[in-house]
């Protein structure tokens, strides 16, 4: 909770659909915007995709007008070529 007073912005990854987002988002109430990658089964995130999220955050910033889990369901759709509405 003290960590989201003075963050910038916060990248929570997980091998899930957002369990620990939950979590994370309880936790900071709203004090810090929060970016969520996500994989649910399947290997690890590299290192690199992780980075790819981070320069995202850092590059056009961390949308606060959408819901984190949807955000990151409208990106992974769309990589798939596929449309996902809230």
């Amino acid at each position: 909770e003290s960590l989201s007073k003075n963050a910038k912005g916060m990248l929570v990854v997980e091998m899930s659909a957002g369990q620990l987002l939950d979590d994370v988002l309880r936790i900071t109430k709203g004090q810090c915007p929060i970016q969520f990658y996500g994989r649910a089964g399947g290997p690890v995130p590299l290192p690199e995709e992780i980075l790819k999220q981070i320069d995202l955050m850092v590059n056009e910033g961390i949308p606060t007008d959408i819901h984190p889990r949807d955000l990151w369901f409208e990106r992974l759709t769309a990589e798939l070529g596929l449309t996902y509405e809230s």
